[in-house]
């Protein structure tokens, strides 16, 4: 085994959600492979032991629609069959595809070569790469918002840090598309606006993804009240005394 002291590749997030959209394409194929795989093991042993249909009322699975049988396509469903199906990776990748093409990041808005070009052009205003990075994964659009990732602007960009700042946004501005491509629609979700268009506060969208902050606060409080109680009647309030005294002589 061979161990790399070679730096980790820093990513921005469109090559992140690239890489999860064709890890989501290769999941649905195999979980579509071991569908028909299953349904043909199923179809066979009908075939030999005709099942009750009185026994099975009830109980009927999804149907699934077989395609044609292929010595190629045996040869798929097989190797689906041993590689299996996990779905916590499947559930991660939802997560983050949703996350990376929510209104919280542009990334949905961004093309591999709009962000390529946009590096070139970040490299001419002396940015270090760190900084370069931030722009193309944030690509914030107003110079207020480049303050909070570049250090030190007003000196750095003497004599009029303002011009260079809307330069800058205005490079951002050009590499974003007006909307996210089609193919990206059905993960496209928005969580800023909601309930006719207002901000949501973060009470509102505990709310309404059917959590109660302040109802788990006040059971959080209600359950270490309980607990004290039940610890003070446990061992008594003498016994709790005598046993800050004790540790206390231990440590002189």
């Amino acid at each position: 085994m061979k161990f790399s002291n070679a730096p980790p590749q820093h990513l921005s997030n469109l090559e992140v959600l690239n890489h999860f959209l064709a890890l989501k394409q290769s999941n649905d194929a195999l979980h579509s492979a071991l569908a028909q795989r299953k349904a043909r093991k199923k179809q066979t042993a009908e075939e030999l032991y005709p099942p009750d249909k009185n026994a099975w009322r009830g109980r009927e699975d999804t149907p699934v629609e077989l395609t044609e049988w292929s010595e190629d396509k045996d040869k798929e469903e097989e190797i689906a069959e041993r590689r299996g199906g996990c779905d916590e990776l499947v559930w991660v990748q939802d997560k983050v595809i949703h996350y990376l093409c929510s209104d919280h990041t542009p990334t949905a808005r961004q093309t591999e070569p709009g962000v390529a070009l946009l590096a070139d052009q970040l490299q001419d205003h002396g940015l270090t790469k760190a900084e370069v990075l931030q722009l193309c994964n944030l690509a914030p659009t107003l110079p207020v918002e480049l303050y909070c990732i570049i250090e030190e602007v007003d000196l750095r960009f003497l004599p009029d840090p303002t011009e260079k700042l809307e330069s800058i946004a205005s490079q951002i501005h050009s590499t974003l598309l007006p909307e996210p491509p089609a193919h990206l629609a059905p993960f496209v979700t928005h969580t800023r606006t909601e309930h006719g268009g207002e901000e949501m506060t973060p009470d509102a969208a505990d709310k309404v993804g059917g959590w109660d902050r302040e109802g788990a606060e006040e059971a959080g409080v209600a359950m270490g009240l309980e607990e004290e109680y039940v610890h003070e009647a446990e061992w008594g309030r003498d016994r709790e005394e005598a046993v800050d005294e004790e540790g206390g002589g231990d440590m002189d």
